[in-house]
């Protein structure tokens, strides 16, 4: 349903406001009672008027005050509010302005109602499984899957050693010339090895640095050996 509240100046201005609305399939929809109040600083002080706010606040209708000349319009009333100064209401334009306004209205006061519901039971559904897996650890009710990981490792380090291990074995380099050739080995390896090999790539130096530290140790304490002067027995008298 559909009212409009006026001061008796407009009634004239209601009128054929009333008769374009009512032609108007698409307000056939409204399920949402609505007052439509054609705003002026002389319509907000009429006493009708008022009544007319104050039975729509009681009994829950949308309030949409459609500002026909500038009017502060009370801030009880002013969510809705559509400013239609110097508007032509002859003009098809402007009473599609109103009805689209009418129904943006009754959405989004449905949607923000249905916006708070569901809000509520999620919060309250969060609430309650939060003291359910709390209860629920503390009594031993429920526990961490440590099976099933130690499961999973042991099957993956089985996968590993079974499929990648004997192709690495077969890719890494056994002579210098394969150590030099070995950017270009880690280059064509497949997707899934190629991060192993990278890897060994990267141990390559780290392993030849420390077989010439072994080496050069070898070397000098070979040298220090044989740089001590061997002692010749003395005969005994």
């Amino acid at each position: 349903m559909l009212d409009i509240a006026f001061s008796p100046a407009q009634s004239e201005l209601a009128r054929q406001l009333q008769n374009a609305l009512a032609s108007s399939r698409r307000l056939t929809a409204l399920d949402k009672a609505t007052l439509l109040v054609l705003a002026t600083p002389q319509s907000l002080q009429d006493g009708e008027v008022q009544q007319a706010i104050n039975r729509a606040k009681k009994v829950g209708k949308n309030i949409i005050p459609l500002v026909i000349e500038p009017a502060s319009v009370p801030e009880d009333i002013s969510l809705h509010t559509l400013d239609l100064t110097d508007a032509d209401f002859s003009q098809k334009s402007t009473i599609n302005r109103i009805v689209n306004h009418v129904l943006h209205a009754q959405i989004t006061r449905q949607t923000r109602q249905r916006n708070w519901l569901l809000l509520a039971l999620i919060g309250t559904a969060a609430v309650i499984v939060f003291f359910w897996a709390v209860t629920s650890l503390t009594d031993g009710t429920i526990g961490f899957p440590v099976d099933e990981y130690a499961t999973e490792n042991a099957a993956r380090e089985t996968m590993i050693a079974t499929l990648l291990h004997p192709t690495l074995d077969g890719l890494q380099p056994r002579t210098t010339e394969d150590a030099a050739n070995f950017p270009a080995t880690v280059e064509a390896a497949s997707t899934r090895d190629r991060g192993f090999l990278e890897a060994t790539a990267t141990q390559l130096p780290l392993d030849r640095q420390a077989t010439q530290a072994i080496i050069v140790a070898t070397q000098t304490a070979a040298a220090e050996q044989s740089a001590v002067p061997a002692v010749e027995p003395t005969a005994t008298p």
